[in-house]
């Protein structure tokens, strides 16, 4: 059965994991703080995870790899596992299991495959585990026989009551919190301060109008650059940066000034 109920295991700690670098990614994933869907975003979950679904398929990865090895010898194996050669096919076969999955569970929905757990600190290892499966990590990654492609379908938000809602923020904080001011409307999840520990994960991002020039470590603030006029200010690691500059009709107060 290529589909299975799960409890998912929330870990803050999940939501910035892209953001440390990997092979040929010095600064981790290049689409981390940019597209709407990746962490850390504001954008909102449809489902509910006190009823929420996985549907899988394995895709043999090893296989694949041996084929294309043997037409390009030349290949590194990173080369021969790059997701441009294989992942088309395997989703057409996700979409498959996904339709599956839907005819016999008309209440729910499915979310789109950009979308990922991990995004709202879903620890996906641990979670994966509880169904039976292992993820792999490591450096010799390349040995794996198997790969999985997933999906997730649940329970809409929009049809929940305001008791399941409460229920779901004690469990799951900040995935549905409720906010206000200008958090509601900013375009980061979760807000810099639950991440504050990580500053290096921010640097060189675009926040609003703003770019991260570099982080003053002695006064645990950001040096910001308007992208626009250029004009500085410090803002301290943890405050909310969906920030637009005096050029643009913001900042009505005149930011403080910073060296270099």
């Amino acid at each position: 059965m290529p589909w299975a109920k799960v409890d998912p295991v929330w870990k803050l700690e999940s939501v910035g994991l892209c953001g440390y670098p990997y092979h040929n990614h010095s600064h981790g994933c290049s689409n981390f703080c940019k597209r709407a869907g990746c962490p850390p975003t504001m954008v909102p979950l449809e489902i509910c995870l006190d009823e929420c679904y996985f549907i899988y398929t394995v895709f043999p990865i090893k296989r694949h790899v041996q084929r294309m090895m043997e037409k390009h010898p030349e290949w590194s194996i990173y080369q021969a596992r790059n997701i441009y050669y294989w992942q088309s096919t395997a989703r057409v076969a996700l979409r498959k299991e996904v339709d599956k999955f839907l005819s016999s569970h008309p209440r729910c929905i499915a979310l789109g495959p950009k979308i990922h757990l991990d995004s709202w600190g879903i620890d996906m290892t641990a979670t994966m585990a509880k169904v039976g499966i292992d993820l792999w990590w490591g450096e010799d990654w390349g040995s794996q026989n198997e790969t999985y492609l997933l999906r997730y379908a649940g329970f809409p938000v929009a049809k929940a009551g305001t008791k399941r809602l409460k229920r779901l923020e004690r469990k799951y904080p900040i995935i549905y919190e409720r906010r206000s001011g200008k958090c509601r409307d900013c375009p980061y999840r979760p807000c810099l301060r639950y991440l504050q520990g990580n500053p290096q994960l921010y640097v060189s991002k675009i926040f609003g109008t703003y770019k991260i020039e570099k982080y003053l470590s002695s006064r645990n603030c950001w040096v910001l650059r308007c992208t626009l006029c250029g004009r500085r200010r410090v803002s301290q690691v943890g405050a909310c940066l969906s920030l637009t500059c005096k050029c643009q009709g913001g900042d009505k107060q005149k930011p403080p000034s910073a060296n270099n």
